[in-house]
């Protein structure tokens, strides 16, 4: 954590949003965020609404609790920026995403 004032707070890693298709296109989402863990994984996200009752306004979603289990928790404020500061004080730079790995054995 950055103590002294007079340094610039450490940026945290955000990358462009991306998507995969059911048939594996893959590509890149409008206005839209991630902020990804030290092992590249998926931690938060922001996106600009772009219609409905919140359009205009910045959705952000957490995805993981401080200590890596998935979480889901989301709102939505007036700018990139507030969005993205709610993301980082909710999920510190510590954090490692504890993502499941899917079925382990046969079900029968």
């Amino acid at each position: 954590m950055n103590m002294n004032p007079d340094e610039p707070a450490p940026t945290r890693n955000w990358r462009p949003a991306e998507f995969k298709s059911p048939d594996g296109v893959r590509g890149r989402l409008a206005n839209a965020w991630e902020l990804l863990d030290g092992v590249g994984q998926r931690v938060a996200r922001v996106a600009l609404e772009e219609d409905g009752p919140e359009g205009g306004r910045w959705r952000w979603l957490v995805l993981v609790h401080p200590h890596g289990a998935p979480l889901g928790e989301t709102g939505v404020c007036a700018t990139e920026t507030t969005a993205r500061r709610i993301c980082e004080e909710k999920v510190p730079e510590w954090t490692i995403a504890r993502l499941p790995q899917g079925r382990r054995r046969r079900m029968w």
